[in-house]
């Protein structure tokens, strides 16, 4: 007769390691060797588990469960193109009458879901910094001490056109 250890969950019939490598199975999408290394328990464990046909069924639950949490795409597309022609409002409590008052989004929100969703139906690719090289000139005294340099938006880059030995040996 096999010892009890205090460790079983009388609800669904599966010990606490059971129960910690079923959430951890079905939270990394079903990777058993990921799912034994976060609970500690060796590889084959974790394939025995597999094959129980009560942490199958706790299993299965779970994905029930995953599946009608989640949001289709198609009700965000839907949401998203209602918030953005104004049909969704917050509700605000007016503080001086005490009404409950509705307030469409700002128009920037309601331009971002614009952009969210248009993302969704890949109308819209993600805008990427151009950066472009520019030349500028800068005249400290003369004509003739000239510096030149280029700017790539981050910083200014110097070229010195002076060609300073020659002015040393002049002096000297």
């Amino acid at each position: 007769m096999a010892r009890p250890t205090g460790k079983h969950n009388v609800a669904d019939g599966l010990t606490e390691r059971q129960l910690k490598w079923c959430l951890a199975f079905a939270s990394n999408g079903g990777n058993n060797t990921a799912a034994c290394k976060s609970v500690g328990i060796h590889f084959n464990t974790g394939r025995g588990y597999q094959q129980n046909p009560k942490v199958q069924e706790y299993l299965q639950t779970l994905a029930k469960i995953n599946q009608e949490d989640i949001v289709s795409t198609e009700e965000i597309a839907v949401f998203l193109s209602k918030f953005i022609t104004g049909e969704v409002t917050d509700q605000l409590v007016n503080i001086k009458s005490g009404k409950i008052e509705n307030l469409q989004a700002n128009s920037l929100s309601r331009l971002k879901a614009a952009e969210i969703l248009l993302k969704m139906r890949g109308e819209l690719m993600n805008v990427h910094k151009v950066e472009q090289e520019t030349t500028i000139v800068v005249d400290l005294v003369d004509d003739d001490d000239m510096l030149e340099g280029s700017f790539n938006g981050d910083f200014l880059e110097v070229n010195d056109t002076y060609d300073w030995d020659s002015d040393v040996l002049e002096e000297e």
